[in-house]
């Protein structure tokens, strides 16, 4: 099964989950008040948005089998 998601998906308030398209979309980014972004694959997509104050932290990952995976404990504001 391939399931593809374009663009961002709203999980609950404040929070979205998004492919590249979604980090690239600047609609997107001020229409939901995105003001901090977890790049996940910041060897491929770059942080668009620094200059208009959106907050990044990055990660170099890639899909492949000897990538190593980070559990991450992250406090939403």
């Amino acid at each position: 099964m391939n399931s593809e998601v374009i663009g961002g998906v709203k999980i609950k308030d404040g929070l979205f989950v998004g492919d590249e398209f979604a980090a690239r979309d600047l609609e997107f980014v001020e229409g939901n008040k995105v003001n901090r972004i977890i790049n996940c694959a910041g060897g491929q997509v770059s942080n668009q948005w620094e200059d208009l104050e959106v907050n990044y932290l990055t990660y170099i990952w890639e899909d492949n089998d000897t990538q190593v995976n980070y559990k991450l404990n992250i406090r939403l504001y």
